[in-house]
């Protein structure tokens, strides 16, 4: 992975994309299919489909990154290396498409190909790594007749391209614990730390999906009103996880939420309500219930929990919040990670997870 590293830094096209790492790539992608230099015309649209003599290939038109039109028909790129690609996303492209013109399919680019490209219903999109496509396009480059330095700018994208995918499936390789700042320490001046640290909270909610959230679900009380959800994120340059029941009530002040939520190197209790009210209210009405706790002081210490923590506020909790009728309270308290592992985290996560519901269940 030195190697590779190494090259990145070397490279001024590379260095040109980090000013927006996806429209840097899917500029460049538009600029592969459109430049009259290349013979023949279009040859690179082959890198995402099977298609010759297309009419027009479009950028940001309505959103997409990349819309390729053939007899009327659109061809979809929608490309995700840095923000974590949703479904939604790509089945209104496709809703909206069918309501006037046809939507012959898509593609999805990215590092990791996510789960919910095997459900049925997207059916019409298939993904494309960033692996195929440099490997696409040095193939494709060997076809084409273009200028020696355009060629040379070619071959070293496509390089980037394989080197960008190297580097961060080597770096998330059998990785079963979250990574933290010290763990990519060696990609920063690449500015590819914040997607491996976004890449693993997403493969983190992906295991507490699969090792415990039927589990969990079924432990609710009311499914009517209540629900579980497991995301995760990037925000204030750190990946973060959240597991969250939430309260859904037709009345403002009778919504609410309990959560945990893991972020640079905090594990963080949390409960929500809204509507005017007191942030001491909420926190003391919670920790009644044993879902936050007073602090302890141990030799200069500070303990939650009987764990270490580094929270300074006076009054034993953080807090985020909106005014107005329906204002947010989001309150927390939160104690030092020491074990990142999956399997550790993950069991933590579930027994607290299961005094939540219990607490829910109590309320509702």
């Amino acid at each position: 992975m030195k190697e590779e590293i190494q090259y990145l830094k070397n490279s001024p096209v590379y260095a040109m994309s980090l000013g927006s790492k996806e429209l840097f790539h899917s500029n460049f992608w538009h600029w592969l299919m459109t430049c009259e230099d290349i013979k023949p015309k279009n040859a690179f649209v082959k890198i995402f489909f099977d298609l010759k003599d297309v009419d027009k290939i479009e950028r940001e038109q309505h959103n997409r990154d990349l819309t390729i039109w053939k007899n009327n028909v659109a061809y979809v790129v929608e490309n995700k290396i840095k923000s974590v690609p949703y479904k939604e996303q790509l089945k209104k492209y496709e809703t909206d498409l069918e309501k006037n013109q046809s939507f012959g399919c898509g593609i999805l680019t990215g590092i990791f190909k996510p789960d919910f490209m095997e459900d049925d219903d997207c059916n019409k999109w298939k993904f494309v790594s960033y692996k195929e496509i440099g490997e696409q396009i040095l193939e494709i480059l060997k076809q084409v007749k273009c200028s020696n330095f355009n060629k040379s700018v070619i071959t070293e994208y496509a390089k980037i391209v394989l080197n960008i995918y190297n580097i961060i499936t080597e770096k998330l390789k059998n990785t079963k614990k979250l990574i933290q700042n010290n763990d990519c320490k060696d990609l920063e001046k690449i500015r590819l730390d914040d997607i491996c640290k976004k890449y693993c909270a997403e493969k983190f909610s992906k295991y507490l999906k699969q090792t415990m959230l039927n589990n969990l679900e079924l432990l609710l009380k009311d499914k009517t009103k209540c629900r579980l959800e497991i995301s995760s994120g990037f925000t204030r340059k750190s990946s973060y996880n959240d597991f969250r029941i939430y309260v859904d009530e037709t009345d403002v002040q009778k919504k609410f939420e309990l959560g945990i939520q893991i972020q640079n190197g905090e594990y963080r209790i949390s409960a929500v309500r809204f509507g005017k009210i007191d942030n001491k209210i909420v926190f003391d009405e919670f920790q009644k219930k044993g879902w936050f706790f007073p602090i302890e002081k141990i030799d200069n210490k500070k303990f939650i929990n009987g764990k270490l923590t580094s929270l300074r506020k006076k009054d034993g909790f953080c807090k985020y919040e909106t005014s107005g009728n329906e204002g947010y309270h989001f309150i927390y308290q939160y104690w030092n990670i020491e074990d990142y592992s999956f399997e550790t985290l993950s069991k933590e996560i579930y027994e607290d997870m299961k005094k939540a519901i219990e607490i829910v269940n109590n309320i509702i």
